[in-house]
């Protein structure tokens, strides 16, 4: 899952603007894509209550000290990455859990929820 503050990443994280798109089709398929949405203001979080806007200081009062941060190049931002994982079952399969957040100015901008299977062979 991908929360953004940007429409490009929200509609690439949803399949509607892809590789295959010219690079002139997307910009059409973006404002094709602006007139389904309402107006209003949606304030997504997490369910420990970490939501786009905060600062650095407060995500790490809520989730602690990240097992990697790093000033991303390719996105231009400070990245904060945080991992856990399940202990392995008796088919040795267990889950990973990693979570990325990005800042700018000091904002959360960009959050980016993933779980992955591990193990079984």
């Amino acid at each position: 899952m991908v929360l953004s503050a940007d429409l490009r990443s929200i509609l690439q994280n949803e399949g509607i603007i892809h590789d295959e798109l010219a690079d002139d089709e997307i910009p059409q398929r973006i404002e094709e894509e602006k007139r389904n949405f309402q107006s209003g203001s949606i304030k997504p979080r997490t369910n420990l209550g970490i939501h786009l806007g905060m600062s650095q200081q407060e995500v790490k009062q809520i989730l602690g000290k990240p097992q990697k941060a790093f000033w991303s190049k390719r996105f231009l931002a400070k990245e904060l990455v945080y991992t856990r994982q399940t202990p392995l079952n008796a088919d040795g399969m267990g889950v990973k859990y990693s979570n990325y957040y990005l800042f700018r100015d000091d904002k959360l901008y960009y959050i980016e929820l993933s779980v992955d299977a591990i193990g079984g062979g």
